[in-house]
This record gives structure tokens, sequence and C-alpha cells, in this order.
């Protein structure tokens, strides 16, 4: 058993991102994303536990998501897990992309 805890697939994915209230001489990106979180690669300190939000262009659109800090890997990144509301949006933006690629290889 590998001890995954992950309710949702991930997707890796590279999408720069700004973070409300951090700066860096990097501009931080999102490597891995799913419905509840994301990683974001990104050398600034960041705390478990921490409110956060982050703004990012996907399929076109400016999304704002809200959570808070799962996990941290100083001067590496840190895990992200949304807010309901953030996996909403979420959710709304990954599945028609979901269905899409499944549609494709099943004809």
């Amino acid at each position: 058993m590998s001890g995954e805890k992950r309710q949702h697939p991930r997707r890796a994915i590279l999408i720069e991102c700004e973070i409300d209230g951090m700066s860096g001489l990097a501009a931080p990106r999102i490597s891995d994303l799913s419905v509840t979180g994301c990683y974001v690669e990104s050398r600034t300190h960041a705390t478990v536990g921490a409110s956060i939000m982050i703004r990012l262009t996907f399929g076109g659109a400016l999304i704002t998501l809200t959570g808070r800090i799962a996990h941290s890997q100083p001067s590496v990144g840190f895990g992200m897990e949304f807010d309901p509301i953030s996996a909403d949006i979420m959710q709304a933006f990954l599945e028609p992309a979901h269905e899409q690629i499944s549609e494709a290889h099943a004809g």
C-alpha cells in the first residue's frame, strides 16, 4: 500500500500563477493539478495550514483559487488543498477536458 490519500486523479501540467502576498525571483507555477488541489513549484516559504489565494489562466479564463497549504518542501514548492468553492470551479474546467479525452480514446 502506497499511503496515497488523493481522491481525484492528478494531471501533470505547467501553468504559471500568481500567489497573493508572495513574491520571488522565479514565477511560481502549478505542476500538478486535480479537482481538489494542486502542487505549486515555488521557492517562497509556505507555512503548512496557512490560507492561500492563487491566480492563473486556465482554459482561456482567469481563475482565482483559494485554499490552504497542505504540505511544504522548502525551496521546492508546496501542495495546496482547495476550498470547496475552488474545487467546484476546477471540476467545471477539468471534467469536460477528461470527457473529451475519454471519447477520443473510445472512438
